[in-house]
């Protein structure tokens, strides 16, 4: 795609600098790609660190521009073609679309309500957003495809271990959380797509296994830190009984933000509702608790 330098659209990343978001304004500029921008990404945990207030569209956005960078490695080892490369691009952008209030927090309730995931749920909303994805110049269908992973392309952005989007949000929730940052661009770069593989250079085994140690460490002081968790916890229930009590449509749940859920908590009638949100708000997390599936919470 040839773009007019007068309406280049550079946005400033805090982790990967400057980020051309040009050919995917078409993309950008759709309500529920903007939704994500008031969805945290670490759900409650700005409790504990509150400057984990970081958004699945940041995320978004850095998840691409690493995905810029892979593919301009991969083009020159001649791994994928141009029309692929554009097609990762893409769908690193939305790769998280189909995120609800909270992000993972929220899971469990879809799941137990409405049988679904937010993977799932994503590949449901872009079906309305062909349009979007056809004005930058993307094949729609062959885009989907990534997103219900019959092309295995897609472990470019979501291979759990090596995935962009992985080496993104590791990197960023530990500069929101923990004020440090795991040193990817030498394993980023020596990351290979061969057979229908991710694979990387012998070369950066070594880094590869200290990036895991990082996530390990990432999951014992946040991700699964007590208060957190219990707090997490908390919005759930409040979550389940809302739901239930509402008897709330799957897409009007998967639509609200954080902000519209937590007025939903804050003008709710139910008591229990009420007590639970201004225990929430006033950070009254009970000090230990037994770790139950969450079923068994949102009976008790």
């Amino acid at each position: 795609m040839q773009t007019d330098l007068k309406n280049v659209k550079l946005i400033n990343d805090p982790l990967w600098g400057l980020i051309d978001i040009t050919d995917y304004l078409p993309m950008i500029d759709v309500p529920q790609f903007q939704a994500l921008g008031f969805k945290y990404q670490l759900g409650v945990t700005s409790m504990l660190f509150p400057s984990a207030t970081h958004t699945r569209k940041q995320h978004c956005l850095g998840a691409f521009r690493r995905t810029q960078q892979l593919t301009d490695r991969w083009l020159r080892r001649g791994f994928i073609n141009n029309k692929e490369a554009r097609l990762l691009e893409g769908f690193a952008l939305w790769h998280d679309i189909g995120h609800g209030p909270f992000s993972h927090v929220a899971e469990e309730v879809t799941k137990e309500f409405y049988g679904s995931d937010h993977d799932e749920h994503g590949a449901q909303i872009i079906d309305n957003l062909r349009y979007a994805a056809e004005a930058a110049n993307l094949n729609f269908d062959e885009l989907k495809k990534l997103f219900t992973h019959e092309n295995q392309l897609y472990l470019a952005v979501h291979d759990k271990n090596l995935g962009t989007e992985k080496l993104d949000y590791l990197s960023r929730d530990a500069y929101y959380t923990l004020g440090e940052t795991p040193g990817v661009e030498y394993l980023a770069n020596h990351t290979y797509f061969i057979e229908n593989k991710i694979v990387i250079d012998e070369k950066a085994i070594d880094q590869a296994k200290a990036i895991q140690e990082f996530y390990v460490k990432m999951y014992k002081n946040v991700y699964l830190r007590k208060n957190s968790t219990i707090a997490q916890r908390l919005v759930q229930k409040m979550m389940f009984k809302l739901v239930k009590e509402m008897s709330m449509a799957e897409n009007d749940f998967w639509a609200l933000t954080d902000f519209g859920l937590l007025g939903l908590f804050e003008t709710s009638k139910n008591e229990l509702i009420s007590g639970y949100y201004q225990r929430f708000m006033g950070r009254g997390f009970a000090q230990e608790c037994d770790f139950h599936t969450f079923r068994k919470i949102c009976k008790l």
